[in-house]
């Protein structure tokens, strides 16, 4: 046998814990105890959001502090081992065909390993006869060996994983042993991987906190005061960094007193799933699928006799619609149509017109020949047997809770022409500035890379403090974009998802539908293209540099730049002294190469805050100095004024991201 140790501070090999089956391989996940494998379920909302979860605790706190917590990539070992030749006996380590680790549960410097993951994978040419098993224990006589008697999980595979699961408070003065069995198998010896996560906590001075580096993937609120025996609503709010994976092999909370003592403490484990989820008291735009490709499910939770009247789709233009549940046991599905809406003032407005008014009704025992049970297809062909005037419009799908229990729904949705099952692609909006007449201040910048569309949201945060965004997605039809919304915050972060649909295909007309959800809140409204994407003159000549610029060795900031003949304006977009994402805006009328922007920052409103108009003061200067309408020397002298502070200075070579406007 032959095996290597990899040091913990080498990153978790992709893909290496998988709890749940893959193809045709039978996967054991095992508890201890095994009470934790009922353990509450917290669903979290991807891409991004806040759910809540009701929870409970047997003791009452007078002002409650909940930490989050989870098992986190600590180690992984590979061995290579033959076929065990007495797997009767796994823990006769000299006969081989094992793998025998020990692991003390408190390190040198206090801290507990409390929860544990432990993961066997089977590598290399496996077949049908062989067979690895994951032997787990505590090493209460202290002699660093396994033993029958100490084994507190045992779970096999086939092909693939086995999973111990495990909770170790009650050892933590202890150690615990690992043996990796290749039980079966005929041919060569194969590769086994023993892989473990944890969650460690420290005790130090009294007080319990999680020791492994912090995550600003997931926090948690709950109210102040509990009850023992009370459910409370703990409130779950996910924003994971841009390239993480959904997924969390074991994870709680820790509620205690004020002052976070051991002493008051209470841990509760628990299990998260992640999945699109919308709640009946937000606003929620389904970002709608093609036939050949259909949306994933959205799931909805209802409590008894409760409607979601905010769930819709927006349609700029198609002519069927496909709606499919994956069950209808006790609900009903209204489907309703207004006019695309207008802009307004408040940007939360939406809400499904009386239930007389719907157009169809998806109920238990509903079918198509086209789309199975639980779904309707409607169209406006004359063949279409749930004939409607499908259109231009916003389709609410209205789920109705009729029945005495809470239900969760999962619903999917399509939309094409009926003569067209292979959809082009793209927003098709004139590149520019887009904004509400009923609410400037505040904006959208859109520009096509390579051809795919990019966005940048200005806005205020729900201090009124400018904050900006990315919007990164991508367009399943034509007229339509939607995806993630990013945050510059010490890495991209995702904070939420958006819808924009164009409501004429065509780049001729100057008006959009955003719909978005950002941290937890939603809204909707149409924006008007405000300047449209242009050359600026430098000289005697117009130069196309309208669109996104950025400095490659400025990772985090960028500037957005509109060429309007005689005018230029310059949106930038960075992160201030203090690491917060910030933006100013200026114009220039400098008739050169060299361009000096006055700068403003302002104060306003959030989009889902009731509006104010923005203040503006001045803050600082930008230089661009264009050496063609791709290349350019950008000097920012930034110092933000109160009630903002910092400030942003550098000076760099910049070059333009984004496609080449033509010049009219």
């Amino acid at each position: 046998m032959t095996a290597r140790r990899f040091l913990p501070i080498l990153a978790p090999l992709p893909g290496l814990l998988a709890l749940g089956p893959s193809g045709s391989a039978t996967a054991e996940i095992h508890h201890h105890p095994a009470s934790l494998a009922n353990r509450p379920t917290v669903t979290l909302a991807l891409p991004a959001g806040t759910t809540m979860a009701p929870l409970a605790t047997p003791q009452s706190y007078a002002d409650a502090r909940a930490q989050f917590w989870q098992a986190r990539y600590l180690s992984v070992e590979e061995a290579t081992v033959p076929a065990d030749p007495t797997p009767a006996n796994p823990f006769d380590l000299a006969a081989g065909g094992v793998h025998h680790t020990v692991q003390p549960l408190t390190d040198p410097n206090g801290s507990q390993l409390w929860f544990a993951v432990v993961s066997l994978q089977l590598l290399g040419s496996a077949n049908s006869d062989t067979r690895a098993r994951l032997h787990v224990g505590i090493d209460r006589n202290g002699d660093g060996l396994p033993s029958a008697d100490e084994t507190i999980c045992s779970a096999a595979r086939s092909v693939q994983n086995a999973t111990c699961v495990l909770d170790l408070r009650a050892d933590t003065s202890r150690s615990m042993w690992v043996v990796s069995q290749l039980e079966r198998h005929t041919g060569e010896p194969l590769n086994l991987n023993t892989v473990l996560h944890g969650a460690r906590f420290a005790t130090g001075g009294g007080e319990l906190h999680p020791t492994e580096a912090y995550s600003p993937d997931i926090t948690v609120k709950v109210p102040a005061p509990l009850q023992a025996g009370q459910t409370f609503a703990a409130e779950f709010r996910y924003a994971p960094m841009v390239n993480a994976v959904p997924d969390i092999p074991l994870g709680g909370i820790i509620l205690t007193d004020g002052r976070y003592s051991v002493a008051s403490a209470t841990v509760i484990p628990l299990a998260f799933r992640f999945a699109p989820i919308t709640q009946a008291a937000q606003p929620y735009a389904i970002s709608p699928g093609h036939a050949i490709h259909w949306t994933d499910p959205i799931q909805v939770i209802l409590h008894p006799g409760q409607a979601h009247d905010r769930l819709y789709i927006d349609n700029p233009h198609f002519d069927v619609m496909d709606i499919a549940a994956d069950t209808l046991d006790g609900v009903d599905v209204y489907i309703s149509r207004v006019d695309l809406p207008p802009s307004h003032v408040d940007s939360t407005l939406v809400r499904a017109p009386p239930r007389d008014q719907s157009l169809a009704v998806l109920r238990e025992g509903m079918s198509t020949p086209t789309t199975g049970p639980n779904s309707t297809h409607l169209c406006a062909w004359q063949h279409c047997a749930s004939r409607v005037p499908m259109g231009k419009g916003r389709w609410f799908i209205t789920p109705v809770n009729r029945s005495g229990r809470p239900v969760t729904l999962s619903l999917q949705t399509a939309m094409y022409f009926g003569t067209d099952f292979l959809p082009q692609i793209g927003l098709k909006a004139a590149p520019g500035n887009y904004y509400n007449p009923q609410r400037p201040g505040e904006g959208l910048f859109i520009d096509t890379a390579a051809g795919r569309d990019i966005g940048y949201l200005y806005t205020f945060d729900d201090e009124g403090a400018p904050v900006w965004y990315v919007l990164s997605g991508d367009s399943p039809m034509i007229g339509l974009w939607s995806g993630r919304i990013l945050a510059q915050r010490l890495g991209v972060q995702v904070v939420g998802r958006f819808s924009l649909i164009n409501p004429s295909q065509s780049p001729d007309v100057d008006t959009l539908i955003f719909s978005w959800k950002i941290e937890g809140k939603a809204g909707s409204n149409r924006l008007v293209l405000g300047a449209r994407s242009g050359c600026a003159r430098i000289g005697t000549a117009n130069l196309p540099i309208s669109g996104h610029w950025f400095a490659p060795t400025d990772i985090g900031s960028g500037m957005n730049i509109l060429g309007m003949g005689d005018t230029t304006v310059l949106g930038a977009f960075f992160q201030d002294s203090g690491l917060r994402p910030r933006w100013t805006i200026g114009s220039s009328t400098d008739p050169g190469a060299t361009k000096s922007f006055t700068m403003l920052q302002l104060i306003g409103a959030c989009p889902t805050c009731p509006y104010v108009p923005p203040t503006s003061a001045t803050a600082g200067q930008w230089r661009m100095t264009f050496t063609s309408g791709a290349q350019a020397q950008s000097q920012a002298d930034i110092q933000l004024v109160a009630p903002l502070r910092g400030g942003y200075r550098l000076s760099r070579d910049t070059a333009r991201a984004t496609d080449t406007v033509n010049c009219l």
